[in-house]
């Protein structure tokens, strides 16, 4: 467990731990721009790596080979994140929250948010589950919900023009509707006999 939490736990967190970060220095830097942008790339960036990585990364290179690169694009990661930091710091000055209009989301809406957020990976992780053991028990099958999943995000957060709730709620519905009657649908497993 130790080795574990050395060699993914960390990294995992120093990783999920930038992005808010940058976002921030971002927005602070620059009066009046959106950094939902960056979160849009960064769910590229992973669907990508999620799509490429059986087909160009794990046929070609070793263990070995994929620890090293690995290692080495991390300590790249870290010294674009520090040279960052600097630029950020030096070259921009920090905008203070004057504003006295924009008061804070009240704390309905923050614990509404809490499980708004929670019900896209449970969904996820339900079909997800329904696909390898009731479908098909077929390796990398779990890719596909999780390229769309990743591409609802990026299609959210790339630009206000593509995400619009008069098309995308009923779409949901219908989704919903469909995907309860296809498991319902399910056949009831037939006992053999002995």
């Amino acid at each position: 467990m130790g080795l574990l939490a050395l060699t993914v736990g960390l990294p995992y967190i120093l990783l999920s731990s930038t992005s808010p970060l940058l976002q921030s220095w971002y927005s602070r830097s620059r009066e009046g721009a959106l950094p939902y942008r960056f979160f849009a790339l960064s769910n590229l960036g992973s669907m990508l790596a999620l799509l490429s990585y059986p087909i160009i990364v794990e046929p070609y290179l070793s263990n070995r080979a994929q620890a090293w690169a690995w290692s080495a694009a991390f300590v790249a990661f870290a010294a674009c994140c520090i040279r960052v930091a600097l630029t950020s710091r030096q070259g921009h000055a920090v905008i203070e929250d004057s504003d006295e209009d924009t008061a804070a989301p009240a704390w309905s809406l923050r614990l509404l948010w809490m499980p708004l957020s929670a019900a896209a990976s449970a969904m996820l992780l339900a079909i997800t589950n329904h696909m390898t053991q009731n479908v098909a028990a077929i390796p990398f099958l779990w890719i596909v919900p999780l390229s769309l999943y990743l591409l609802t995000f990026i299609l959210c957060f790339e630009s206000h023009r593509w995400y619009k709730r008069s098309v995308f709620i009923p779409l949901f519905g219908i989704g919903l509707g469909v995907l309860a009657w296809f498991i319902t649908r399910r056949k009831p497993l037939t006992r053999r006999s002995s």
